[in-house]
């Protein structure tokens, strides 16, 4: 599974900016700087990536694909070293990181009441099938994985 793992945490830093965009309000439109020129096209920024990853760290060796979505619309899908659309692999702890800023803007924006907030309150849906140890797990005990019980 070596190579996986940078590949996937491109792509869900990638999913996790695209579903932030999501969730938050709309940004007021920029207007362009005189100063700037225009961006480059997506061909033009493969073969920069590609010299990124091979010339910067070892680690970047490793990467198998970059996608780039702006607005919901995808910019660029570049893939190396046998990755693909429909290329798969473990994200570890990635995940951790991606559902911690999830929570913090569904704070922010009044989705979520607290970190104190039980699964009874998230999930009320639920409520009724969840034992008592269930009913008292709180949001920030999840997020610490610091759940002592067992479920």
């Amino acid at each position: 599974m070596h190579g996986f793992r940078p590949r996937l945490v491109v792509t869900v830093l990638v999913a996790m900016l695209s579903l932030v965009t999501g969730c938050t309000a709309p940004r007021p439109e920029r207007q362009p700087e005189a100063t700037h020129s225009a961006a480059p096209s997506p061909i033009e920024l493969e073969p920069a990536i590609e010299d990124h990853i091979a010339n910067g760290s070892v680690a970047l060796g490793t990467i198998n694909s970059v996608v780039v979505e702006v607005d919901g619309i995808r910019q660029l899908e570049f893939y190396r070293n046998g990755g693909g659309p429909n290329y798969y692999s473990h994200v570890w702890s990635v995940t951790k990181s991606v559902v911690a800023t999830l929570v913090g803007i569904a704070i922010t924006e009044g989705k979520i009441n607290s970190l104190d907030a039980t699964l009874p309150e998230l999930l009320p849906d639920h409520a009724a099938k969840m034992s008592p140890d269930q009913r008292s797990i709180t949001l920030r005990q999840l997020l610490t994985m610091s759940v002592r019980r067992i479920l």
